[in-house]
């Protein structure tokens, strides 16, 4: 699971957006692998995850990572604020499964009409960073 955003409801409930890895490993990669091999595909996942949570799932931080904020929008476009998850206590341990994705979300144009969002190709994290190829 890679984070991508974050905010706080009402100023002061977390609530966090991620990515899941589009495939399990066998063994906690390197960094090197991290960076280049393994992809993340869209759509995000939201939800909150307190500290006492954080040690029952056993989750590992393997690192921070430079992300450019316009690639992040591009890969995943349209964020949706966590209020809701956050205002409910919805742990984001609920969307880490690796699962096929077929992403079908929408979002609310301007106009009031809804827009299927299409996803680009699952990055990887040398392409959401500063350095990596870009959008157009």
């Amino acid at each position: 699971m890679l984070i991508v955003g974050y905010g706080r409801a009402f100023g002061y409930l977390a609530w966090y957006r991620a990515i899941v890895a589009a495939a399990a490993v066998a063994a906690i990669p390197d960094r090197e692998t991290l960076v280049r091999d393994i992809r993340w595909p869209a759509p995000p996942t939201y939800g909150t995850c307190n500290p006492a949570h954080f040690r029952k799932i056993e989750l590992v931080e393997l690192g921070v990572f430079p992300a450019d904020p316009a690639r992040v929008d591009h890969f995943y476009p349209h964020p949706a604020p966590g209020t809701a998850y956050a205002a409910s206590d919805i742990s984001i341990a609920n969307g880490m499964n690796i699962k096929k994705r077929t992403p079908r979300h929408f979002w609310r144009r301007p106009d009031g009409k809804l827009e299927v969002i299409v996803y680009p190709p699952a990055p990887n994290l040398i392409e959401l960073g500063s350095a990596g190829p870009g959008p157009g």
